[in-house]
């Protein structure tokens, strides 16, 4: 056997269990979105790299182009970083990691000659929590700041779903009255969400349609009124057929609620503030930022975030903190340590609808990082920042990670000597028959990252 090497002077572990966390909702993904909906996790553990400062080994579940990594320790100035990869025996990462003998016994050994280190999970997970039970068998101490209590690890099971998602957001509305909750119900079967759905279109409302389980918009279907003739016959056979299509909603219960209106012309239509449960009950409010959702044939995709410089006013700002930091406070009494987001929506009205709350790290984690290394905390009022986490192209495939950066060298941070310009934040990968990779444009304001992202867009439609 190979000698082990050791690291010294580790203050962190971070799981990233991105892949672990969605894969049990991996059979019931239409088979149409199943590959990129299973590689996106993967490419998405690439960011994880980014958390928590120096000093950190950083646990993967498959290998990330070193020059990759480099770029990232430079920018970020890293010293002691090393990221492990355990032999993928597709169980998912955390059971990887005990059942290889090589990076369980890295992790172990680090742990022990490091003083007071911490693990931390894209989000938890039985087998994560499996994890953390073996390490502490074997003697190893560390704490755990992002992980529920012995007596709450039902929690994130319960509320990241759905279901759990609207009962957590009832209990803050009875405490917060300027929560707003899209009128909705729980149905146990999709023949029963179908029946409610008359009562929205018999209103002149649309309609939403959310699987109890899903991720990153897979599993919800949206009907605005917009989309439904006079004929109530054709308007019901057009909803079931898209969502009979597909198999998330047919196999468990399913949330029904109103279609509330975007205001679509505003940067942030779908707002999201980041915060975390602390360990001692605490609630701290990270972000305020939004998403970036595409909306094609009534589906929904999530794709990436918008942050800082013009998102949102003062009293907006205000507001979102008030209202997810009273869902914060819910969650701690019912035992939840960790972090968390609240999902909203900016209607036509100029009023905020809460959607969901998901209790695990998200992807604005690395924005936020990335934000105060730049520009400092003050960074909302320095700086816009865009991202996307699934930039596919097929005319790409054959090509690298550094020929993709050697390509968009004229729209890399910093451009022009400036603080704006392009930063790579996963790594480039091809498959499918199409190239991916993932990035964040950083410019003065929303309209300048959004310009930038068309450079970026121009360089690559033409290699």
């Amino acid at each position: 056997m190979t000698e082990r090497l050791t690291p010294q002077g580790i203050n962190t572990v971070i799981v990233g269990n991105n892949r672990e966390y969605f894969s049990p909702i991996d059979p019931h993904v239409p088979d149409a979105l199943k590959d990129e909906f299973v590689q996106s996790d993967i490419d998405e553990a690439d960011m994880d790299i980014m958390w928590h400062g120096d000093n950190k080994i950083v646990l993967l579940p498959k290998t990330v182009d070193p020059a990759f990594i480099a770029d990232i320790s430079q920018l970020f100035k890293y010293k002691n970083v090393h990221i492990f990869t355990p032999h993928d025996i597709g169980t998912g990462l955390s059971r990887n990691i005990l059942q290889d003998a090589q990076v369980h016994g890295v992790v172990a050994d680090s742990l022990r000659v490091s003083l007071d280190p911490k693990v931390v999970p894209w989000g938890h997970t039985l087998q994560y929590q499996e994890l953390v039970d073996t390490l502490q068998t074997e003697g190893v101490t560390f704490s755990t700041p992002e992980t529920p209590g012995r007596n709450a690890l039902w929690t994130p099971e319960y509320l990241d779903t759905k279901i759990g998602s609207r009962e957590i957001l009832l209990r803050a509305k009875a405490k917060n009255l300027d929560i707003n909750i899209p009128e909705g119900f729980v149905c146990a079967d999709v023949n029963s969400a179908m029946q409610i759905a008359e009562y929205f279109l018999g209103t002149n409302r649309g309609v939403v349609f959310k699987a109890d389980i899903g991720a990153g918009g897979v599993g919800v279907n949206v009907f605005p009124p917009s989309e439904f003739g006079k004929n109530i016959d054709d308007n019901r056979a057009k909803i079931d057929t898209k969502i009979r299509a597909n198999p998330l909603l047919t196999t468990g219960p399913v949330v029904v609620e109103e279609y509330i209106p975007p205001d679509f012309s505003h940067h942030g239509v779908f707002p999201s503030v980041d915060s975390i449960v602390k360990p001692d009950g605490t609630v701290g409010v990270q972000a305020v930022d939004a998403m970036v959702i595409h909306h094609d044939d009534e589906a929904v995709g999530f794709y990436g975030c918008v942050l800082g410089r013009g998102l949102f006013t003062e009293e907006q700002n205000k507001k979102l903190k008030q209202m997810s930091e009273t869902i914060g406070q819910e969650l701690s009494k019912l035992g939840y340590r960790g972090w968390y987001d609240v999902d909203y929506i900016l209607s036509q009205a100029g009023e905020f609808y809460t959607t969901e709350c998901n209790l695990r790290r998200t992807s604005i984690c690395y924005m936020l990082d990335l934000a105060e290394l730049l520009f400092g905390e003050d960074y909302e009022n320095k700086m816009a920042m865009r991202s996307n986490d699934k930039y596919i192209r097929p005319n790409i495939k054959d090509l690298s990670y550094r020929d993709i950066k050697s390509a968009l060298a004229p729209v890399l941070y910093p451009m022009n000597e400036q603080q704006r310009g392009i930063i790579i934040t996963q790594s480039f990968r091809s498959m499918y028959n199409r190239g991916k990779f993932g990035y964040v444009s950083i410019g003065n304001d929303q309209e300048d990252t959004q310009s930038i992202e068309l450079r970026l867009d121009g360089i690559l439609s033409k290699i």
